[in-house]
């Protein structure tokens, strides 16, 4: 599973592998240089783009659906995590 996004630079042109965690059950991936904002997302599933139905949803200007990533930080610095099930 892979993540691809307005995150990266140049946006949307950068998939990022996520790691299966068995412990938890989920696919994540941590990320300490993303900066504080709001980034729109989207999950790659066996080459297909998805969004996670349990993550916020938007329409971009395209008419495209992707999930929104929030990022707040707190403190010096923080690690970030996308999560999909």
């Amino acid at each position: 599973m892979q993540v691809i996004g307005s995150f990266t630079s140049p946006p949307w042109e950068k998939k990022v592998e996520l790691d299966f965690c068995p412990l938890r059950g989920i696919f994540v991936k941590y990320m300490s240089n993303l900066t504080e904002g709001t980034y729109l997302i989207k999950f790659i599933v066996d080459g297909e783009f998805k969004c996670d139905p349990n993550l916020p949803v938007t329409t971009d200007s395209s008419g495209h659906l992707n999930n929104i990533l929030e990022i707040i930080s707190s403190g010096e610095h923080s690690d970030f995590l996308y999560t999909s099930r």
